[in-house]
C-alpha cells in the first residue's frame, strides 16, 4: 500500500519592510489600543480597523490532494456608538454539488477595559448561525458580545476550501480607516492566477518572491523471495523529496483612508483598493496543460447550456401557443406584441427582489405561481417572447451594486442579473418585467451600469447602455403674495425616470397624504391643502401633481418689507460634492432637465426693491447648464430656472469644474427677492 505524506519545509526567505507591522498575537495588547478613544487623522471615524491579516496558501493531504486554505485575523476598536455595525460579521461560503468551504478554529473575542483591568467576552458557538444567501452561498453570521464604545473585537479564523480557483480576494479599504491591512499569498508553480489591482493607495510592502518547498513522499516496498517456500517479505521505507516552487506575493496597505460614500456614485467596491485573482491555467507534471480562462464565447455556450438558463428556453414549454396568441390578440406590428407581452408579464408576476442569472424554479412553477427572482421572470418574458416568433433573446448584465465588469477576464460570476432583449424594425431594446412602474424601453437605475451581454446562439454581442430615457421634470407654480398670507398652486409635469422615481415612492407609502407631507416636510414653509395625482398607473404617461391649494409659508413679512427666496420648492442648500478631490467619476445614472416656472403676484401697494438678475452659466461643452432668468411686468414677477445635466457620467479630471457649477447653483437659489411697501 502507498502511502502519500507532505510535509512543507518552507525555506526561510525576508522582505524588508518599509514599516513596522502593527499586527499581534491573538490577544496581546497595547495599552495605546487600549486607550485610544479617537483616530486624529479622521474624527469622524465611528471605528477603526487596527489591522486586518489574510494568509491564502495551498495545504496537501492524502485524501484531497491540495487543498486550498484561508486564514485571517482581524482587530477592530469601536470609536462611537454608530460603530456598533461592525460588531457584525458575514463569512461566505462556497458550496455546490461537489465541493464546499468550511470555517475551521473560529476564535473571536470582545474586550473592554474596566477601572483598568481587561475584561473579556468570547463568542459562544450557539450565537453563530448559517443563513443561506442562494444556491450557492452560505453566509455565516455572528455579533460579537458586550461591545461598547471603546471596545476591542478581535476575530480569527480559517476557511477550507473544495475549490482551488476560488483564491480569495482581499480588500485594502473598508468604509472606515484601516490602519494596517496584509495579504500573504503563497502559490505553488502548478496554478497561474490572472491577478487585478483596483484602487488608488499606494502599497507599503508590495513584494513578489519565489522559493523552493519540498514535498516528501514516503512509500513502502518489499523485497526478497516470493515463491513458494520462501523467507518472509523484508520491507523498506522510502523517501523521495519533490521540490515545488512557490510564488509568493506580499501585500500592505498602511493607513488607509475610509472610502466616503459621495453622492451619484457607483458601488465603492469599485473604487476601494483591493486585489483580485482569477484561476487562468493549471500545469501538473506528466500532464497536458489545463486552461480556465474563458473568452465571452464560451459564456455564451455555458449559459446556454445551463439547466438553469438556456434550458429552461429549450424545454420550457409552459405556455401553450395558443395562450401566447391571446396575449398579443389584436396587435398587428412587432413593436405592440412585444409591448403586450411586456405588459402582461410586468403586470401579473411578482419579483421576490432576487438578483441572480439563474433560475430559481421550472419557468411552469413560475407562471403558476406568478412569481420569482428576476431570471424566472426575466426568462419567462423571453420564452413568451419567442413563442409569438419575435426576435428576443436573454441577457446579462452586472448591476449597479454588484459593480463594474472586467471584460479583460470573461466570467459568468461577473454578472448578477438578466433582462429580456427585443429587436424589430432594426431598433434594439432591453426589457426588465420585475418593475411595475418601468414602462418599455427603460431599465430601472440599478441595472444602468455600461454593458449588457446578449446570450445567443446566433447573435451573442455586447450592447451598450446608451440610456436614451431622462429624467424630466416641469414645474409651474403662481402664488399671489398677501399680507394677510400668501397661497397658490402647484403643477407638477414628470417623464422618465423622474416618473419612476415618483411612482415607486408613491407606492412605498400607506397613503397619498403620507406622501404629501414628505413633500412638506422636503420643502418647508409649504403646505398643501389640496392635491390630485394623475396618470398614475398610466406608465405610458407623465405624472402629473397638481397642488390647487397651497399656503406659502416661507415669505416673510417684517414691517413693510416682504421677504422670500424665489425657489420654494427642490431649492439646493447644499453642494452634493465635498471632497477636494475625487479620484472616481460621478455617476448621475442618466441625464435630467427640470424647468421651474414661478409666477409671483405682489401687492399692488409693494414694489420690487431687490430682484436676483438673470444669469447664465455651463460646463464645457455643455454638459451641464444652468440658466436663471427673471422678469418684471406690472406687479408680477416671473422666474425660470432651467437646469440640464446632459451626460451620465463626469471623470475625476472634471469634478472641480462640477463642484463648483454646483456652489454657483447654491449661491444663486439662495438670494431673496425684497418688496418694500410703497
Amino acid at each position: 500500500m502507498r502511502k502519500l505524506l507532505l510535509i512543507m519545509l518552507l525555506a526561510v526567505f525576508s522582505i524588508q519592510l518599509k514599516a513596522e507591522s502593527p499586527v499581534k498575537k491573538f490577544g496581546k495588547f497595547d495599552k495605546d489600543e487600549l486607550n485610544r478613544s479617537v483616530y486624529e487623522k479622521d474624527s469622524s471615524a465611528s471605528a477603526i480597523v487596527l489591522f486586518d491579516v489574510g494568509r491564502a496558501y495551498f495545504k496537501y493531504s492524502e485524501n484531497y490532494g491540495f487543498r486550498l486554505m484561508f486564514d485571517r485575523h482581524t482587530r477592530i476598536k469601536i470609536l462611537k456608538k454608530t460603530g456598533y455595525d461592525y460588531a457584525d460579521f458575514e463569512i461566505p461560503l462556497y458550496n455546490t454539488a461537489s465541493g464546499e468551504e468550511k470555517i475551521l478554529g473560529l476564535k473571536a473575542v470582545t474586550y473592554n477595559s474596566n477601572k483598568g483591568k481587561l475584561e473579556k467576552s468570547k463568542l459562544k458557538g450557539g450565537d453563530v448561525f448559517k443563513d443561506k444567501y442562494n444556491s450557492n452561498w452560505i453566509l455565516t453570521k455572528f455579533s460579537m458580545p458586550n461591545v461598547n464604545v471603546g471596545s476591542i473585537i478581535e476575530v480569527k479564523y480559517t476557511i477550507m476550501s473544495d475549490f482551488n480557483y476560488k483564491l480569495p480576494d482581499w480588500k485594502f479599504q473598508d468604509y472606515i480607516p484601516v490602519l494596517w491591512s496584509e495579504y500573504l499569498v503563497e502559490i505553488p508553480e502548478y496554478y497561474h492566477y490572472n491577478i487585478i489591482s483596483k484602487g488608488y493607495l499606494p502599497y507599503e510592502i508590495n513584494e513578489n518572491s519565489v522559493v523552493t518547498n519540498y514535498i516528501q513522499i514516503q512509500s513502502q516496498t518489499k523485497s526478497g523471495p516470493t515463491g513458494h517456500g520462501a523467507p518472509t517479505q523484508t520491507t523498506q521505507n522510502a523517501t523521495t523529496n519533490i521540490p515545488v516552487i512557490t510564488k509568493i506575493l506580499k501585500m500592505a496597505v498602511k493607513e488607509a483612508p475610509a472610502m466616503k460614500k459621495e453622492a451619484y456614485m457607483l458601488t465603492a467596491k469599485n473604487y476601494m483598493s483591493q486585489i483580485q485573482f482569477e484561476l487562468a491555467r493549471e500545469k501538473w507534471p506528466g500532464k497536458n496543460e489545463r486552461h480556465y480562462t474563458q473568452s465571452w464565447k464560451s459564456v455564451n455556450e455555458k449559459l446556454l447550456k445551463h439547466q438553469d438558463f438556456g434550458e429552461r428556453l429549450r424545454f420550457g414549454k409552459v405556455i401553450s401557443n395558443d395562450d401566447t396568441k391571446k396575449i398579443i390578440e389584436g396587435c398587428e406590428s412587432d413593436e405592440e406584441k412585444i409591448a403586450a407581452i411586456y405588459n402582461y408579464v410586468r403586470t401579473n408576476f411578482k419579483w421576490d427582489e432576487t438578483y441572480g442569472v439563474f433560475t430559481k424554479t421550472p419557468l411552469r412553477e413560475v407562471l403558476k405561481n406568478k412569481a420569482g427572482n428576476v431570471a424566472d421572470i426575466n426568462l419567462l418574458l423571453v420564452l413568451l417572447l419567442q413563442n409569438a416568433e419575435l426576435d428576443a433573446h436573454p441577457a446579462v448584465l452586472s448591476t449597479r451594486k454588484h459593480g463594474l465588469l472586467n471584460l479583460v477576464y470573461p466570467s459568468v460570476d461577473q454578472m448578477n442579473y438578466v433582462v429580456a432583449y427585443a429587436k424589430f424594425n432594426g431598433k434594439e431594446i432591453l426589457l426588465d418585467a420585475t418593475e411595475p412602474n418601468c414602462p418599455i424601453n427603460m431599465l430601472p437605475p440599478r441595472c444602468l451600469n455600461d454593458k449588457v451581454r446578449i446570450i445567443s446562439e446566433t447573435n451573442s454581442k455586447w450592447i451598450e447602455v446608451n440610456n436614451n430615457n431622462i429624467s424630466r421634470k416641469k414645474v409651474n407654480i403662481n402664488i399671489n403674495i398677501n399680507e394677510e398670507g400668501s397661497k397658490g398652486s402647484i403643477n407638477i409635469s414628470r417623464e422618465g425616470y423622474s416618473a419612476y422615481t415618483f411612482r415607486n415612492n408613491l407606492l412605498s407609502k400607506n397613503s397619498h397624504e403620507e406622501y404629501i407631507t414628505e413633500f412638506e416636510n422636503d420643502n418647508s414653509g409649504v403646505k398643501v391643502n389640496d392635491f390630485n395625482f394623475e396618470n398614475i398607473d398610466n406608465i405610458s404617461e407623465n405624472v402629473i401633481n397638481k397642488y390647487s391649494d397651497v399656503n406659502i409659508e416661507s415669505i416673510e413679512i417684517l414691517g413693510d418689507m416682504i421677504y422670500f427666496s424665489p425657489m420654494i420648492i427642490d431649492k439646493t442648500t447644499s453642494n452634493p460634492f465635498v471632497l477636494e478631490k475625487r479620484d472616481f467619476p460621478v455617476d448621475f445614472n442618466y441625464p435630467m432637465e427640470y424647468v421651474y416656472t414661478y409666477t409671483y403676484t405682489i401687492p399692488e401697494n409693494f414694489k420690487i426693491d431687490e430682484i436676483p438678475e438673470s444669469q447664465k452659466f455651463n460646463l464645457p461643452n455643455n454638459t451641464a447648464e444652468y440658466e436663471y432668468s427673471s422678469s418684471i411686468n406690472g406687479n408680477v414677477i416671473n422666474i425660470e430656472i432651467k437646469y440640464k445635466i446632459n451626460k451620465r457620467a463626469f471623470l475625476p479630471n472634471e469634478y472641480a469644474e462640477l463642484k463648483e457649477f454646483f456652489n454657483k447653483i447654491i449661491d444663486k437659489e439662495n438670494k431673496q427677492i425684497v418688496l418694500k411697501k410703497s
